[in-house]
């Protein structure tokens, strides 16, 4: 299929636009999986996980238009391979700290963590060479280009379905944002948000093909509070771990100081980001007409395959 352009993206129907898009990140994520059961290292599970989270927000989208039975049949190799992506990401996360930090029994630790993480890795490379050996890439290619069990939006304007999205989302990432800023807000209402800003920030990025650079200010902040989110559930994370083991306590300590200190600073970031007249920015960039740069003819494509650059990635 040739390339559309962004006229036709924004003018043409959902549903081709949605399929597509899932299929560019279907593409990208066999390429991911492909390069992890090579070299199971920090960056490749890394990007594996972002390009589980970018397909599954493509396919959230495209679920009016692709059989529901495909999806949840599919989706469970998916949720292996993440949760086995997760548990080495956990010990590299450890690993780091512990390199950052001058602890006791620092050697020890190293050690045991290092040989979890061995573990985990050749976990991980089972599940994924699970994936080529399931044909699961051919098999979601098909679920994407299955006839859906009941197509009710898929001739509106793309342009309408992603504005009827992103409100519905931004305005759970806005409500859900607010608890999780409360001082009496617990570790796991942080968390539940840190989750809720990724599923929000992957598919603003999604439809950005639809509405250009306007929308570059949504995904900066959405990315700056996610990092913040992303500090906080590492050192709860990381203590938790190292809490298991000997001369682990120290250093959980002193990450339970950070986590504090990163919660108030999330904190602080969140009031100046609802008081800062962001939010009237956002609705009228995702409300407001295409922008002009996209009613120009251009040889862009909008459903460009290309894997998102290193620097856009949070884990």
């Amino acid at each position: 299929m040739a390339p559309s352009r962004i006229p036709d993206a924004v003018h043409g129907a959902a549903r081709q636009f949605a399929v597509e898009q899932a299929h560019n990140q279907l593409r990208h994520l066999a390429l991911q999986i492909n390069r992890a059961r090579n070299s199971c290292g920090t960056e490749a599970v890394h990007h594996v996980r972002v390009a589980i989270r970018r397909f599954t927000r493509a396919i959230a989208v495209g679920r009016p238009y692709i059989r529901a039975a495909d999806v949840r049949k599919n989706r469970r190799r998916l949720k292996k391979i993440m949760n086995g992506a997760g548990d080495v990401r956990n010990c590299d996360v450890t690993l780091k700290f512990i390199a950052r930090f001058r602890v006791p029994q620092a050697v020890d630790l190293r050690s045991k963590l290092q040989e979890r993480r061995k573990e985990s890795a050749g976990l991980l490379i089972i599940e994924l060479k699970k994936w080529a050996g399931k044909r699961m890439t051919f098999k979601w290619r098909a679920a994407l280009n299955s006839t859906p069990d009941k197509d009710a939006f898929g001739e509106e304007p793309s342009r309408e379905m992603a504005a009827r999205a992103l409100a519905r989302a931004m305005q759970d990432f806005l409500q859900q944002g607010n608890e999780a800023s409360s001082p009496e807000a617990s570790p796991e209402r942080l968390h539940r948000f840190r989750l809720v800003a990724k599923k929000f920030r992957y598919l603003v990025e999604l439809f950005q093909p639809l509405y250009g650079s306007s929308i570059d200010p949504i995904v900066e902040s959405v990315k700056r509070a996610s990092a913040l989110l992303g500090d906080i559930n590492d050192c709860a994370t990381v203590a938790g771990i190292v809490a298991e083991y000997k001369g682990g306590h120290r250093l959980a300590d002193r990450l339970k100081k950070r986590q504090r200190k990163k919660t108030e600073e999330f904190r602080r970031y969140w009031d100046e980001f609802r008081d800062g007249g962001q939010l009237r920015s956002w609705i009228a960039n995702l409300s407001g007409p295409a922008p002009e740069e996209l009613k120009k003819p251009v040889a862009s494509s909008a459903f460009s395959s290309r894997p998102p650059s290193r620097k856009s990635a949070v884990a």
